[in-house]
């Protein structure tokens, strides 16, 4: 089905080509009649008639490559072996900057559904209560050396900084900035 559908748009765009070519002849004959060709000093070159190509055909033929190239992605970047990155430079046909956007969007959306969870678990003003917590935290420790509230010593739930993200920003690769984004942390 595809070789036919390939087909006919070249078909249908060799008879655009055909029928141009004879809009154009007529087009020109017409100015000559009419005088107007030479009072506007018009050269048979500086007209053009162009017919848009079947886009159906082309969209649906760069969409079954998109699917190909996200195929290959999704396999090759499934095995420890191959470095995602690498693959979206080589087989997506990435910039160094679409790279680092999509990482910074990553980000946002990590941080974004970490909000959302915050929020589900503590309400609409979960922020002043996670600022009470860390002052809290941060107050003079209990008798056994915890937190205060008889409450066990932070020491394992990483995050640090009473728990807050960093400000939720798009930063410069978002935005299609040059600058590289700030060193991710290394893994444990």
């Amino acid at each position: 089905m595809l070789r036919e559908e390939l087909k006919f748009a070249r078909f249908i765009i060799r008879l655009q080509q055909i029928f141009a070519s004879g809009l154009k002849n007529g087009f020109i004959t017409h100015l000559q009649l009419k005088g107007i060709l030479q009072e506007s000093e018009l050269k048979e070159q500086n007209i053009d008639i162009a017919f848009n190509v079947p886009t159906n055909f082309y969209e649906l033929r760069e969409s079954q490559r998109m699917e190909g190239k996200i195929g290959n992605f999704t396999n090759l970047a499934s095995q420890e072996s191959m470095s995602p990155s690498y693959l979206q430079k080589k087989l997506l046909s990435w910039s160094e900057i679409d790279i680092k956007a999509n990482r910074e969007f990553l980000r946002n959306d990590k941080a974004f559904k970490w909000e959302l969870a915050q929020i589900e678990a503590m309400g609409p003003n979960w922020q002043s209560q996670m600022e009470a917590q860390a002052s809290a935290a941060a107050g003079p420790a209990g008798a056994e050396g915890g937190a205060p509230g008889g409450a066990p010593p932070s020491g394992g739930g990483g995050g640090g900084g009473g728990g807050m993200p960093p400000p939720f920003t798009g930063g410069e690769a978002a935005t299609g900035g040059e600058e590289a984004p700030p060193p991710e942390p290394a893994a444990a």
